[in-house]
């Protein structure tokens, strides 16, 4: 259900992307129009990434380490914060006054951030004031003693405050186990501060809690700070080398469709389109001889990406393909593509990174035939 939803959504995502990158190659482009097209090419890459951390929240999986600094992250976190908490409850964010770079998993780090504010939540009735604070910390070898487990060295801290009734020193020793809950109703299954807890520690971070009787909570969150390392800038490529080949595009988005057709066709190729798998089978046996190179959206009603390329190297042994799909790399739907090393390209894509893949499936295809005569 999630990776449908992602699937669409990543669609309409490539659709954006698309056509902000055919306008800007637009000889009526002039003035400010592209660097408006440029910042909508920067959101939709950053509304991609928030469809890969919905899908990797519904799925056990390997951390993807990332030296970001935490004030972005909490800056996109509190534009949909109103979606979660309700909009009766005050909410303060105080960003830190520099950037404050940490390694970490940004999904899971989401998760952590998503459990504080709804456990905030739902620990206030009356005066309703939520504050999300960031701020950089050092822990040094006399500090040992309060935070057992902690290496010395500077840390970020994002902290969570609430205004409810505070934390009584009872519950306070079961706060992070496993299925305890303070919920009445026994609706809530209690696993939301042990998730905090675990994602944290899988940080090298740990978690620290203030509270009084009336006043409230705070949850401190210490992640380890990290510094990047500045690796060389590489200069972008201006030209993307095009080509004369024939390629055959299979997609049931039609708007996607075309964007793909007309990236393709300024970079010189032949096109022909099919809206799905039956329809590209039926082109590729009237044209096999002419077509040079299919490329396949991997999920299609009828007859999906995967059956119609069967069905075509029957027609033509060795046909070059390149998969399209708005679904993770590692779901059920694409686990044909590593299992079977099939060249991918992942939705949304850009005109550059469909130019340079189309150019190296088929330059990859022309140097195996060298080999073999």
């Amino acid at each position: 259900m999630v990776g449908d939803i992602a699937h669409n959504f990543n669609n309409i995502l490539n659709i954006i992307i698309g056509n902000a990158q055919l306008a800007k190659m637009s000889e009526h482009c002039a003035g400010d129009v592209p660097v408006y097209l440029s910042s909508i090419e920067d959101e939709v890459f950053r509304a991609a990434d928030m469809v890969e951390q919905l899908l990797t929240f519904g799925r056990r999986k390997q951390l993807d380490m990332k030296i970001l600094d935490i004030n972005d992250i909490v800056r996109d976190f509190v534009k949909i914060i109103h979606e979660i908490i309700g909009e009766n409850i005050e909410t303060r964010v105080v960003f830190a006054s520099k950037p404050s770079k940490v390694k970490i998993d940004i999904a899971r780090i989401n998760q952590v951030l998503l459990n504080l504010v709804m456990n905030a939540r739902d620990a206030m009735s009356e005066k309703r004031a939520l504050t999300i604070e960031i701020h950089t910390d050092e822990i040094t070898g006399m500090q040992r003693r309060l935070y057992l487990d902690a290496i010395p060295g500077k840390y970020v801290v994002l902290s969570v405050s609430d205004t409810g009734a505070g934390i009584d020193e009872k519950t306070m020793k079961k706060l992070f186990e496993p299925l305890f809950t303070t919920d009445p109703s026994g609706e809530k299954k209690g696993l939301g501060l042990s998730v905090v807890y675990g994602v944290v520690k899988q940080h090298g971070g740990l978690i620290d809690v203030l509270s009084e009787a009336g006043i409230g909570a705070t949850f401190r969150v210490y992640l380890p700070s990290a510094t990047e390392r500045k690796k060389p800038k590489k200069l972008e490529e201006k030209v993307i080398k095009g080509g004369s080949e024939a390629i055959l595009i299979a997609e049931d988005e039609p708007a996607l469709r075309d964007i793909a057709a007309n990236i393709l066709k300024n970079l010189g190729y032949r096109i022909f389109l099919a809206a799905d798998g039956m329809e590209a089978l039926d082109i590729f046996r009237k044209n096999s001889h002419e077509i040079d190179m299919v490329l396949l959206d991997v999920v299609m009603p009828g007859l999906n990406g995967r059956e119609a390329y069967r069905e075509m190297k029957k027609i033509k042994t060795g046909i070059p393909v390149l998969f399209v799909t708005g679904y993770s790399l590692d779901g059920i739907q694409t686990n044909f593509i590593f299992e079977e090393r099939f060249d991918v390209i992942q939705k949304p894509f850009t005109l550059v990174s469909l130019g340079k893949k189309i150019r190296e499936v088929l330059d990859w295809k022309d140097s195996e035939n060298q080999n073999i005569d």
